[in-house]
């Protein structure tokens, strides 16, 4: 026996490393960055260029003694370890191309090649023949290849002072392969015969596989379109070919290239007409591409073919690459969406019925075949430049069903390799028992029988049938067949028996009946057995997309974001770096270590990508569904304020009101809302990206295992930080400026009281009566609204608006959470934690601290940027712009000012401060609070002391009328103290509706936890000044916002351990009730107003309140403080009792006072200041209202609360019926502006209707023209048929033939044209039926017989 099949398998082998060899150098060399970086001097490199251009010549010694060269000299060795390798690889291809051609001659002199009868060795032939022609291409196509030989050569000369042996050998090779195109013609063209019988019998296939309608039609892909064969194994021819479909197409186009002749078979011209139409570059290996169209012509001029058949070939050549450039990518996007469908189809299938992969193994070997070419196809012509100028750009290359082929190819390689053991099971029982059954029948039917066959080839083939008798499934478990010496010995008896030489004619493969085809089934089933992976990773192995992997992450990428369900795909890609290792042989460590690093990296960062896209999608529907949804509700209308404020504004502010209103339920219309179209969207992706994730909750990259849940978790407590900090603020406008803003009778005065306090403050900033140190303002900040002329304002989110935000993330991070093992809420809270968390309140773990004097340290945080808001407030707007309603419990705004109030200070707000802030956020606010009144209590301290002389006398006379009157004259500053008191009243207010807004939280949201801190604190005694042993208890009831009980609580006692506390005892605080009473003759309440609407004065003169009780406590907290013994704790509440009756009592003396001596033209409202007293008392704990009757009537006390609720019924009505009178005009208008919708609706039908009517004229006057132009170009074409009609020709008829008329007359034919003779007489023929003739009027008539005139 010969052995052909042993080269051949040895030559194939070789060829793949040879290949895989050649590259990797191509690589390393022709890199910016490669092997010859060493090139230092630009000089040398240009130098040693010249020699590339003059190569092969070769280098003197003269021209080696340049100075250029000395870096050689210098370093040859080094230079030689570097360049011995590229250098003998140039020296293997020699070799190999010496070997190869001499191979293939011999085999085509040898041979009979035929894909039916030996297929083996017909495949074995064509991939030697297009791997030869894969070498020679590739190495031209290595730029430094030259650079290589030339540097080695120098380097060996000055080594070892000669030329390397093999020198010349090179030389030759690359003068030969000069024009590589016409060489390798000229070597290979006398193998055109071999070609073409081998490419002959793939026309049918080829052209099945190129038109996917009739694949579909066919049922090719399906496995269910035949019951009965369901669980029968493929044994088609069809199916043995398409997994090779991309090997088979460089069979067509190498094999026509190079050997033209072979085109003389017409089924080898139609396979490649429709093969080239298809494509522009074909590849040589990996991404290294071949453009064939353009080298046919050249290569055709050198043939031996005719001019007729040369033009032919060029004119269908220049065809068919127009074709695939203006064209051939759209016929590839159905194909892709095809294979999708049908792989997608297929593995549904086999995964509900895991039993059906072993007999159907081939169809899936053919659809990976065919998918892995699509996506190789997609991967050569993306972003490569066109052979000729076409009709198209690279845009027209979209990623169309491109990320899902390789999906839905990754699926169904993951299913196939996770059943392989059933696969191998399934072929050792098949080939054991049946294929060794009928093969042992026909080896002895048409083998043993025959006389004269070699015996050698007989015993193989014996031996071959008991090997495969001899497999069993036992020995599975153990380990993995090796059948790669059965496949061989059957090469070798295939190739034995097509020899022609060896062989005699009467025992060739052609000659033994079925037992070739039989025996080649049982070669391809024991493929199955021990080769899936290896067939699955040749046909359609990930790996290979591995050089381009910048284009298959572009593609990927913009799968994240795909809308056809793309996202389903994006762990392929993971898949794919898993399997990018296997082009780098494990020994290679260094190579095996840089490509590790770098698709390590490229995980990373595309784990991040996805991460980032789920984040990103999170924070879309945070912003449609919750926070968005709402600002772009408030956006589309003004708020509408409450009652009480429609009563500010006459018919001018009515406008507010009559804007067009937001309808409930107008979003949730899906036609009517893009928004909602788009949040369904985003959902469906974001279900997509987190179902993918939770699948592969680990996925390892070469050594690194990545758990994608992490990084996406990540990711989203970075985004939220980000998206909490952009909503907190609210762009707006540039607001106009509303000018004649008239208020009502009610009203009047509080503008002009405010304007009159402006005025006072200026003039007292003058005289330096009210002034703040420089150091007292630094602990404000300015102002948080930063505008600037023609920009829009950048003003800080309302607190319920901004909960929303924080909800509806939290809203959108449970779509996450739904779909992985994310704990979103502790997200949540992480985040919320850090931005309300200070230094200033210990550590997270230990309970919040009231007694550290330690300052809040403000960062860039949600809690810092509420805080500052609220200072400026307090500092700027407080007495202003803001009168605060204890009917409402909040700060109201009066008229169209921004921003409003109630939208930032009222108790709502303030609860829903508390649920984003929690205990830390409280507390931060407090202190900021606390740090603004030390200022205040400090002025007034001032104030007290520099009256100390008079308080003395005013003490002692304050009953006597005149006496006493004249003494409040002499008061200083008493203006600055009722402005301060006021200023501190309100921020009093609000550090009450802070707490008690805390309270409500803890109760909505914790109210086992408030319980229970309640019950525990009532079990305590009240500690208003400080004992250790309740502080602890103090601190946690405070944190949970209970603090009605007490009169003084621990962080208020602790703020006022901050002032001097020598300097504070020198004050006579005693005297203080008497200096706030004689604080009402100030000129700031003699135009007080009390509304009963609001519950509140103008001025905000009721606030007053809060800044008396807590500065009469003062004194006792700093004599406690100071251990002042003569100081008894237990009398403390007597003693404060005393001084609020003190002040009750003196200021109901004052008030008579203030009536006897009141200013005629500018009378003071007593029943408004009386109201101030009332709501002192009533809101004292230590006081009751017997004591305000004992200084004030009660007649008098009942007679002004029946004033001032009767005012406010007349307010609500008044208020009520606005109200119906602007719904009644909103009613109006809506119903006017429907009925002339409706009435724009029906002209807009009607002339609608009108158009259709002149469409439907139109079209009939088109149709009307076109029968006319018929009718006319009929009469043309008669008259035309007429004229061209052609004189009959008749033929010569004997008297014999013809019939016999006797009793018939033939009438006279006159002369002229033929056109001019009349009609005959046709004679009755009754003995012969007459076929009827058909009308010809489009056709020309037959020609007839000439007949004489005889």
């Amino acid at each position: 026996m010969s052995k052909t099949a042993e080269e051949v398998t040895i030559l194939l082998s070789f060829t793949k490393g040879l290949l895989s060899q050649i590259y990797q150098r191509k690589n390393e060399f022709d890199e910016p960055k490669g092997d010859l970086s060493f090139l230092e001097t630009d000089q040398m490199e240009k130098h040693t260029s010249k020699f590339v251009k003059n190569f092969p010549k070769e280098i003197n010694e003269k021209q080696l003694s340049q100075p250029q060269f000395d870096p050689i000299r210098k370093n040859a060795e080094t230079y030689l370890k570097h360049l011995k390798a590229a250098y003998w690889t140039i020296i293997n291809v020699i070799e190999y191309k010496d070997t190869i051609i001499r191979l293939l001659n011999d085999l085509t002199n040898a041979c009979n090649f035929h894909l039916k009868n030996n297929p083996i060795l017909s495949h074995g032939f064509m991939d030697l023949y297009v791997g030869f022609i894969q070498v020679i291409l590739l190495i031209q196509r290595w730029k430094s290849c030259k650079m290589i030989v030339i540097l080695y050569d120098i380097a060996h000369k000055i080594q070892h002072k000669k030329s390397e042996s093999h020198f010349i050998k090179i030389c030759r090779f690359f003068d030969v392969y000069s024009n590589c195109e016409g060489q390798l013609h000229s070597e290979l063209s006398h193998l055109w015969e071999s070609v073409k019988t081998i490419l002959e019998p793939l026309s049918l296939t080829m052209a099945m596989i190129q038109d996917y309608r009739e694949l579909r039609k066919a049922g090719q892909f399906s496995i269910t379109i035949k019951e009965q064969y369901l669980a029968s194994p493929i044994e088609g021819q069809f199916h043995k070919l398409v997994p090779h479909y991309s090997k088979l197409i460089k069979w067509i186009v190498f094999g026509t290239l190079f050997c033209p002749e072979s085109l003389s078979s017409k089924a080898v011209v139609g396979m490649l007409r429709t093969i080239l139409s298809k494509f522009y570059v074909i590849e040589i290996y990996r991404d290294i591409v071949y453009y064939p169209h353009k080298n046919y012509e050249q290569i055709l001029k050198q043939s031996k073919y005719k001019k007729n058949k040369l033009k032919q070939h060029n004119k269908m050549i220049q065809q068919e690459v127009t074709k695939a450039v203006s064209e051939s990518y759209k016929f590839h996007i159905y194909y892709r969406k095809f294979l999708q469908q049908e792989i997608s189809n297929l593995t549904e299938i086999l995964r509900n019925f895991p039993g059906l992969i072993p007999p159907k193994i081939n169809i899936v070997y053919s659809l990976l075949g065919l998918a892995h070419y699509e996506i190789m196809w997609y991967l050569h012509h993306f972003q490569r430049q066109l052979p000729k100028k076409g009709k198209i750009s690279q845009e027209t290359f979209k990623h169309e069903h491109v990320a899902t082929l390789i999906n839905a190819q990754d699926n169904l390689i993951t299913l196939v390799t996770k059943y392989e053991k059933i696969v191998k099971r399934y072929y050792i029982k098949f080939a054991s028992k049946n294929d060794n059954a009928i093969l042992t029948k026909l080896f002895e039917s048409e083998i043993s029988n025959k006389e004269g066959f070699d015996e050698t080839i007989s015993t193989l083939i014996g031996t071959l049938i008991r090997e495969l008798g001899d497999l069993n499934t036992e020995s599975i478990e153990n380990g993995f067949y090796d059948l790669s010496v059965f496949r061989l010995n059957w090469f070798r008896c295939e190739s034995a028996l097509t020899n022609s030489v060896q062989t005699s004619p009467k025992f060739q493969l052609n000659t033994l009946g079925q037992f070739p085809l039989r025996m080649l089934l049982a070669y391809h089933h024991c493929l199955n057995i021990d080769s899936t992976k290896t067939l699955i990773d040749q046909y359609a192995g990930l790996h290979h997309m591995y050089p381009y992997m910048q284009k298959i992450s572009i593609i990927f990428n913009q799968a994240i974001k795909g809308e056809n369900g793309e996202q389903k795909s994006l762990i392929s890609f993971l898949n794919f770096l898993k399997t990018c290792h296997k082009i780098i042989h494990p020994l290679n460590y260094n190579k095996l270590e840089g490509l590790g690093n770098q698709i390590v990296q490229e995980g990373a960062r595309f784990l991040e990508l996805v991460s980032s896209r789920v984040a990103e999608i999170v924070i879309s529907i945070a912003g449609t569904q919750g926070f968005g949804l709402l600002s772009q509700q408030l956006q589309s209308f003004q708020i509408p304020r409450n009652y009480w404020f429609m009563n500010i504004g006459q018919k001018g502010n009515k406008k507010i009101i009559n804007d067009k209103w937001y309808k409930p339920g107008n979003e949730s219309k899906f036609g009517n809302d893009e928004m909602l179209q788009q949040l369904r969207k985003w959902q469906k992706h974001l279900s997509l990206l987190c179902e993918i994730i939770d699948i592969h909750h680990e996925v390892i990259i070469y050594d690194i295992e990545f758990r994608p849940a992490i990084f996406v978790k990540e990711k989203l407590e970075k985004i939220c930080h980000e998206y909490i900090k952009t909503i907190l603020f609210d762009i707006r406008k540039p607001q106009q400026k509303f000018k004649n803003v008239k208020l009502n009778k009610n009203y009047s005065l509080i503008r002009e009281e405010l304007n009159e306090i402006e005025k006072i403050k200026e003039q007292k900033k003058k005289n330096s009566t009210i002034h703040m140190k420089k150091n007292e303002m630094k602990m404000y900040r300015t102002s948080p609204i930063e505008k600037n002329k023609g920009e829009s304002e950048k003003v800080i989110q309302r607190p319920t608006i901004f909960l929303t935000g924080i909800l509806s993330l939290a809203h959108s991070l449970k779509l996450v959470e739904n779909s992985l093992n994310i704990d979103t809420e502790e997200i949540i809270r992480e985040v919320l934690l850090n931005q309300v968390y200070g230094n200033s309140h210990g550590p997270r773990s230990q309970l919040i601290s009231y007694n550290k004097d330690e300052k809040n340290i403000v960062t860039d945080t949600i809690i810092a940027i509420y805080s500052d808001y609220f200072t400026d407030f307090a500092i700027n707007w407080l007495t202003k712009k803001l009168i605060y309603s204890n009917r409402h419990e909040a700060f109201l705004t009066l008229g169209t000012l921004s921003p409003q109030g109630e939208f930032y200070y009222s108790k709502s707000e303030m609860k829903s401060i508390c649920q984003f802030t929690g205990p830390y956020g409280i507390k931060t606010f407090d202190n900021n609070i606390l740090d603004m009144l030390l200022s205040d209590i400090q002025n007034i301290q001032q104030i007290l002391i520099s009256n100390k002389d008079l308080l003395v006398k005013y003490s002692k006379s304050y009953y006597k009328s005149q006496f006493a009157w004249e003494i409040i004259k002499k008061f200083k500053d008493l203006d600055k103290l009722v402005a301060i008191s006021m200023r501190m009243g309100c921020i009093l207010q609000l550090r009450t509706l802070l707490y008690e807004a805390a309270e409500e939280t803890i109760k909505e949201y914790s109210g086992l936890i408030y319980d229970n801190v309640n019950v525990s604190f009532d079990l305590y005694p009240l500690n208003p000044y400080g004992q250790e042993d309740f502080l602890d208890m103090d601190c946690i009831a405070q944190s949970a916002g209970i603090t009605n009980n007490t009169i003084v609580d621990p962080a208020f006692r602790n703020a006022l351990l901050k002032l001097n506390v020598n300097n504070s005892l020198d004050a006579p605080w005693e005297l203080l009730p008497y200096l706030f009473a004689a604080s009402f003759s100030s000129q700031i309440f003699a135009d007080v107003k009390y509304e009963p609407d609001l519950d509140g004065h103008t001025n905000n003169a009721h606030l007053i309140v809060n800044s008396i009780q807590k500065m009469v406590i003062i004194h006792s907290i700093l004599k406690i403080e100071n251990k002042d013994e003569s100081f008894e704790e237990n009398e403390i509440d007597k003693y404060h009792q005393e001084q609020l009756k003190i002040f009750v009592q003196v200021s109901s003396f004052v008030f008579l006072q203030l009536k006897e001596h009141m200013d005629q033209k500018r009378p003071l409202d007593l029943d408004s200041l009386l109201i101030i007293l009332d709501k002192f008392v009533e809101q004292s704990p230590l006081l009751s209202l017997n004591m305000l009757e004992d200084n004030v009537p009660f007649i008098l006390l009942r007679t002004i609360h029946g004033k001032f609720f009767k005012q406010s019924l007349e307010n609500e009505n008044e208020a009520k019926r606005e109200e119906e009178d602007i719904q009644k005009e909103n009613e109006e208008k809506e119903k006017e502006k429907e009925i002339e919708i409706e009435k724009e609706k029906e002209e807009v039908e009607k002339e609608k209707e009108k158009e259709k009517e002149k469409e439907k004229e139109k079209e009939k006057e088109k149709e009307k023209e076109k029968e006319k132009k018929k009718k006319k170009k009929d009469k043309k074409k008669k008259k035309k048929d007429q004229d061209d009609l052609p004189e009959p020709d008749l033929p010569d008829l004997g008297d014999d033939d013809l019939p016999d008329l006797q009793d018939q007359d033939l009438p006279d034919l006159p002369n002229g044209s033929d056109n001019d003779l009349p009609e005959p007489d046709l004679p009755d023929l009754e003995d012969e039926d007459l076929p009827d003739l058909p009308d010809l009027p489009d056709q020309d008539l037959p020609d007839l017989p000439d007949i004489d005139n005889d």
